[in-house]
């Protein structure tokens, strides 16, 4: 069983499946539109912000990582419809590469 599904059947949340889900960001998109989804993506971004905020000021044992878990799905789901509507490959071996030369500025950081 692997986390994702391990986690699902811990909180019995209900699975839905990766076409339909492509389906319903595909959807949203239409019916939307690409600049009403960029401004979603940025209120959502922002939402995930003031969570994590919250959590630095909050005692971190009696923490609720609810509502950062919760704007993490927000963003992951937003990040999903823009996968689905540009040149996906393209920008994923542009994120790809950004990621990788971010996470190799990360390790001489953590190294020093």
């Amino acid at each position: 069983m692997d986390s994702e599904t391990a986690c699902r059947a811990k909180v019995g949340a209900k699975v839905i499946s990766r076409p339909r889900q492509k389906a319903i960001s595909k959807a949203a998109m239409h019916k939307w539109g690409l600049n009403a989804q960029l401004g979603m993506l940025m209120e959502e971004c922002g939402e995930l912000i003031q969570a994590a905020n919250k959590l630095i000021r909050s005692d971190l044992i009696s923490v609720n990582w609810r509502g950062l878990a919760n704007e993490m799905a927000d963003v992951e789901i937003m990040i999903d419809q823009f996968k689905l509507h540009i040149d996906w490959e393209n920008l994923e071996t542009k994120v790809a590469r950004a990621k990788e030369e971010k996470l190799l500025n990360l390790e001489r950081m953590v190294a020093k």
